[in-house]
């Protein structure tokens, strides 16, 4: 007579198990039970009365936001990450001073944080004292440098012919380019920098031999 025993099968029991669908996986959100969203900080904290600058919410259970507000204007949402910890946002324009932002979504809304909005400096004027050298031939393809400040960004034209470029230095002192070809037989030409915050002529301008 045979005693028959029954042996667990792992196998067999593995394939029992439900198999998770990956679109059933979620990431979980960071919360603290029981309460709403949590505002803790913005950065940056301060940016530009014209607003459209990028700001990060940082905080607990901000998933699904659905609106954040500055003061009483509506922000554009342009992002959020999936655990509920950051809303990335470009604020709407406001008048220069502090105002209080607040998320919500189908929880509820966030305590606010203060928000500064900051006039903008004006940008300076450019000023040309001296461009080097002041002559040149009239077939262009000269290096210059035009001796100033707030040079940066500029573009300067040789008359009415815009020349090429290179670029300034940090501190906007002194501008460098090549000229351009100028008129037939040659002569003198205005040389006018132009930035962000104006033009500005060169004194007694280049010439063209």
């Amino acid at each position: 007579m045979c005693t028959c025993t029954n042996q667990p099968n792992p196998q067999a029991a593995q394939a029992l198990l439900p198999t998770p669908q990956l679109s059933q996986l979620q990431p979980p959100q960071i919360k603290f039970p029981g309460l709403g969203p949590v505002l803790i900080a913005l950065l940056p904290n301060s940016g530009p009365v014209d607003g459209g600058n990028t700001v990060t919410l940082f905080g607990l259970g901000l998933a699904g936001t659905t609106s954040v507000l500055f003061g009483d204007e509506e922000a554009t949402i342009v992002g959020q990450d999936p655990f509920g910890l950051t809303v990335t946002v470009q604020p709407p324009p406001q008048d220069a001073g502090a105002v209080q932002v607040t998320a919500t979504n189908a929880v509820g809304t966030t305590n606010p944080v203060t928000y500064v909005y900051v006039e903008q400096a004006p940008l300076p004027e450019p000023q040309a004292t001296a461009i080097i050298p002041i002559t040149g031939p009239s077939g262009g393809g000269t290096l210059f440098t035009i001796v100033g400040s707030g040079l940066q960004n500029g573009t300067v034209t040789f008359g009415d012919t815009p020349a090429t470029v290179l670029g300034a230095d940090p501190s906007g002192t002194f501008l460098f380019g090549i000229t351009p070809a100028g008129p037939d037989g040659g002569g003198n030409v205005p040389v006018e920098v132009t930035t962000p915050g104006g033009s500005a002529t060169v004194p007694g301008g280049f010439t063209y031999l």
